[in-house]
């Protein structure tokens, strides 16, 4: 049976989260403007920031909408019965047992993972390794920083949901095995993550390795054998959290 691109809903998803992005560069208008440099006129500084915010919105944006119109395929056709990511959204979902098992499975890993960053966190302070709070410094200066969490948790958890699920799947449809696909998945993402933009940033380099893969082998078990749900509720909550 041939499964038709849900390129509707796609747009819908790709349009969201160009709108989100514009909203949290608006509101980190402060952050942007620390990075005005006394040679340039505060108008061309101004006009760089709205090009800039402007493109990288839409990049996420088309981004988004491509790789979710081919991951809705790829998941219905290899988890039928599980909820499809249309379903997600409908009000008719929120009162079925699949949705509230899901549900409450991505919650519950969720706290699971959030207690183990803490330990984490902790044995990486006692053992005096460096750890970067990036967010801390730039929350002191915006005027509504829960806000700004906020949207940085749907524009960085929403890409993140769908890369990750289209590598999962990707993967599961080459070796139709699930443990497999979960071993391959942690391996890719505990060295994929060399570049400074992390919500973790650790010294050596191999710690913040090791938690990713963690986080990797939760999330694709999860959403192998759970669905989109509970790979949605671990990634939004560790996002909003830490």
């Amino acid at each position: 049976l041939k499964i038709p691109a849900n390129w509707k809903l796609a747009g819908q998803i790709g349009l969201f989260l160009f709108l989100t992005s514009i909203l949290y560069e608006f509101v980190n208008f402060k952050i942007h403007m620390m990075n005005y440099e006394s040679e340039d006129t505060v108008i061309a500084h101004l006009i760089n920031i709205f090009i800039n915010s402007a493109l990288n919105s839409s990049f996420s944006g088309f981004f988004c909408m491509v790789v979710f119109a081919g991951i809705d395929k790829m998941y219905q056709k290899s988890f039928p019965q599980l909820i499809s990511f249309k379903n997600i959204i409908s009000f008719k979902s929120f009162t079925t047992k699949t949705y509230f098992n899901s549900y409450i499975i991505g919650i519950t890993a969720s706290l699971i993972f959030i207690a183990f960053s803490g330990i984490f966190y902790y044995l990486i302070d006692q053992s005096k390794y460096y750890i970067s709070y990036i967010q801390l410094d730039h929350n002191a200066i915006l005027t509504n920083p829960l806000l700004s969490i906020i949207l940085s948790t749907i524009i960085n958890g929403l890409p993140t949901i769908l890369t990750f699920s289209m590598i999962t799947l990707i993967i599961f449809h080459a070796t139709k095995n699930k443990w497999l696909t979960i071993l391959i998945v942690s391996i890719i993402h505990s060295f994929a993550y060399f570049h400074e933009f992390n919500y973790i940033v650790v010294e050596p380099l191999f710690l913040k390795n090791i938690y990713y893969s963690i986080f990797a082998f939760i999330g694709s078990y999860l959403l192998l054998n759970y669905g989109i749900i509970s790979l949605s509720s671990v990634v939004i909550s560790t996002f909003l959290i830490l």
